[in-house]
């Protein structure tokens, strides 16, 4: 049996390797395989004691220099982060 698939397959934008769940930075959009999500971004957690689906994926050129329609958002995931270390 002859089966035609057509699938849409997600490159990370920094080493070109396919990701499978790509990483995808709020800020700028830009996609990052599970390696280079762990060395170029930070995932911030929306709730203080617990994790989950609210949490955001922020690039580092985001958290140094973030654009004005996410530097209030990545404020709060900040201060949200702050509280969980205590």
């Amino acid at each position: 049996m002859k089966k035609e698939e057509i699938r849409e397959i997600h490159f990370c934008d920094k080493c070109s390797k396919e990701a499978s769940y790509p990483s995808v930075c709020v800020g700028c959009g830009i996609e990052f395989c599970w390696d280079c999500n762990k060395k170029e971004g930070r995932v911030l957690s929306a709730g203080v004691h617990f994790s989950g689906s609210g949490d955001k994926f922020f690039c580092n050129k985001c958290l140094v220099n973030p654009s004005e329609k996410i530097k209030d958002m990545l404020s709060a995931y900040i201060r949200i982060e702050a509280l969980r270390a205590e």
